[in-house]
């Protein structure tokens, strides 16, 4: 475990695993509300296995924070807090894992991080314009965020993303704090204008996405189809050898038990 302070005077935990042998590259993944450098085991144990180096950190809303010290509320401060995690790998990661090619993620709320640093814009309240990019060569997004008020996600949000991004999500994956159903998470894909962006829909796949985030029921097959997926996305764009992969997966895939959506526009 690593431990960093942060500029808005958090202590930022953050879990590092690392596959058998040398990383091809770097996927640092954003929790959900709730989430923490615990979460997402499932996850890290799939990207480990295909041999990404997978980095995990707490944020203010953790559970595992005392429930009258949780920020649910400074969404711009937890999108500031990832930036500088994700800046600042060489003091956790070491100067020759950092300095490989490296990817961005995130799930529900967490997607808005790893589209953040992807250089989607986000607007606060006070005109505040929270675009970022350091260097991510593309972005594996699950359960993003559709326009809402609460998080200041417009169509422009997504016209200035400079990274290709897979998103995924599933036809049970509904918004729950805003009442929208599964179609509100596909509205960053469809909606979005920038090119390469791949869309990926499981079948009966809900939140917790076939259980890779850690919660609910692991669904082995869904779960397997859809690490398969992310991993070969990642490395499609983070090591050479795998450079077609994914987009002949989206591009050739037909729906399954799995999968009821593929789409890739480039």
């Amino acid at each position: 475990m690593n431990t960093i302070a942060l500029r808005s005077g958090r202590v930022a935990e953050i879990a590092v695993s690392y596959p058998t042998g040398q990383p091809r590259c770097v996927l640092s993944w954003a929790a959900g509300r709730g989430g923490d450098e615990e979460s997402y085991q499932p996850l890290a144990d799939a990207m480990t296995a295909r041999g990404i180096a997978f980095v995990r950190c707490n944020f203010a809303d953790s559970r595992e924070n005392d429930p009258s010290e949780r920020d649910r509320i400074n969404w711009p401060q937890r999108i500031e807090d990832f930036e500088e995690i994700v800046e600042r790998s060489p003091e956790y990661l070491g100067l020759k894992i950092a300095r490989l090619p490296f990817a961005v993620g995130g799930h529900s709320w967490g997607a808005q991080m790893a589209l953040q640093q992807s250089a989607a814009t986000y607007i606060t309240d006070d005109g505040r314009n929270l675009m970022g990019y350091l260097g991510s060569q593309c972005a594996v997004v699950w359960s993003p965020q559709g326009r809402d008020e609460g998080t200041n996600t417009t169509d422009q949000t997504w016209s200035t993303i400079a990274t290709p991004v897979l998103y995924v999500t599933g036809t049970e994956d509904t918004g729950d704090r805003t009442g929208d159903d599964a179609d509100w998470r596909l509205e960053p894909f469809e909606r979005g204008s920038t090119k390469p962006r791949g869309l990926a829909v499981g079948e009966g796949i809900d939140h917790q996405i076939a259980g890779l985030t850690g919660r609910g029921e692991l669904d082995a097959e869904a779960a397997e189809a859809i690490a398969d997926l992310c991993a070969a996305f990642v490395l499609r764009y983070c090591d050479g050898s795998w450079r077609t992969r994914a987009a002949w997966w989206l591009q050739r895939m037909r729906p399954s038990r799995v999968f009821s959506r593929l789409e890739w526009v480039k």
